[in-house]
């Protein structure tokens, strides 16, 4: 069993299944400021005003379908998710590829995938308390992020990349609508309980949790 490569797997597989999509709604740039290109920042502006306004429509219409089948079913160009599609895009691969031992970490704020043979991951955890860990072998796939680390230092990689984005005059869109930078965002995120329920067990094979998941 090798949770390193089986995360990287999974990232590497969602990211593919993004490339050139109109990607995220949430993640998108300021007007004004930053290091990006102008042309960049309106590029990725644009495309994010055109996934807010597919996203919404795809969740509903869903009702009972799979979200992983409505995003198959789709134009690669006009894909769009936010975290927890790209998160059921990474967990259906790992799914189908008989991938043992996924956790989902889950809240509103955010979501992503973890691997590790341990039941001391159960219940709710803040990023800060992820370094508790440091002596496991758990991985994450947080592919909305682009990360692939021990999940020991998800929190520090994390704050190094929405500082990145910050720099560059990324900003996130919240729950309520408004959006703030990338930096500001993060600092929330490590704040809150994040619930860690588990998707496939040591053969690979969904949990009840992990069907209701997907189909939510």
């Amino acid at each position: 069993m090798n949770e390193m490569t089986n995360a990287q797997l999974m990232l590497t597989y969602t990211r593919n299944f993004f490339k050139g999509s109109l990607k995220t709604s949430n993640k998108t740039f300021s007007r004004y400021l930053g290091t990006a290109l102008p042309s960049r920042r309106q590029r990725r502006i644009n495309a994010s005003d055109r996934a807010a306004a597919l996203i919404p429509r795809l969740r509903h219409r869903r009702d009972n379908i799979d979200t992983v089948l409505l995003l198959h079913s789709m134009n690669p160009n006009e894909r769009a998710g936010n975290c927890k599609e790209y998160t059921c895009i990474a967990l259906k691969f790992g799914i189908d590829t008989k991938i043992p031992n996924i956790w989902l970490v889950n809240h509103d704020l955010h979501a992503f995938l973890v691997l590790a043979n341990e039941p001391r991951l159960q219940g709710k955890l803040t990023l800060n308390e992820f370094e508790q860990f440091k002596n496991d072998e758990f991985w994450v796939c947080d592919a909305w992020f682009n990360i692939h680390c021990r999940l020991d230092m998800y929190a520090p990689m994390v704050t190094l990349q929405s500082n990145y984005w910050s720099l560059e005059g990324k900003e996130i869109y919240t729950t309520d609508d408004t959006h703030v930078p990338a930096s500001q965002w993060c600092q929330r995120l490590r704040m809150i309980e994040l619930e860690c329920s588990k998707m496939t067990d040591s053969a690979g094979m969904p949990t009840d949790d992990c069907s209701d998941f997907l189909s939510s």
